[in-house]
């Protein structure tokens, strides 16, 4: 009889949009680095809807005025949600008994969150992904496409998708 190799799971990466899907999400990603003793990053993206809205009408960003001031408030806007994620992850860990993640494991990046997902894995040497597969509201679903979704075709590693519980559905 051949015998099988499990596959080994050293290092998540968590994704999340801070949706309270996400919180679901988080507590999956917390067990599962907790049982295989595996790291666990935490990565959230401001999405840059300038971008995005540009991209998608064809413009080039570089040479419009007033890039610099937006970008400045992009930058403000990701150390407003470095601060708002590492307060949630500190108070999710407070009620778990062996929380794996440490400051120094979160980080915020801006631009297209799928793209930034898919760059983090291919930029770490993660075992696995761990997502909600809802989030925000229906909008933004809308313009900037379902997250989950291009993660899951475009990664060369497993992605974890944790669904809305239940009473989150109706």
């Amino acid at each position: 009889m051949k015998t099988t190799r499990l596959p080994s799971i050293g290092s998540i990466l968590y994704a999340t949009d801070l949706s309270e899907n996400a919180i679901n999400a988080l507590g999956y990603a917390v067990s599962l680095a907790h049982g295989y003793k595996a790291k666990l990053t935490v990565l959230y993206v401001v999405p840059d809807m300038w971008e995005e809205l540009a991209q998608q009408a064809g413009l080039n960003l570089p040479g419009y005025d007033g890039l610099s001031e937006w970008e400045e408030l992009s930058e403000g806007q990701r150390s407003g949600a470095e601060q708002a994620l590492k307060e949630r992850i500190t108070e999710f860990c407070e009620h778990v008994e062996h929380c794996p993640v440490e400051s120094s494991d979160v980080q915020v990046k801006s631009g297209r969150p799928a793209s930034a997902i898919l760059e983090q894995i291919e930029e770490g040497d993660y075992s696995m992904v761990v997502l909600g597969s809802h989030g925000q509201d229906m909008i933004t679903d809308l313009l900037l496409g379902s997250v989950a979704s291009e993660v899951v075709r475009k990664s060369p590693i497993p992605v974890l998708l944790v669904p809305l519980e239940e009473d989150e559905l109706s």
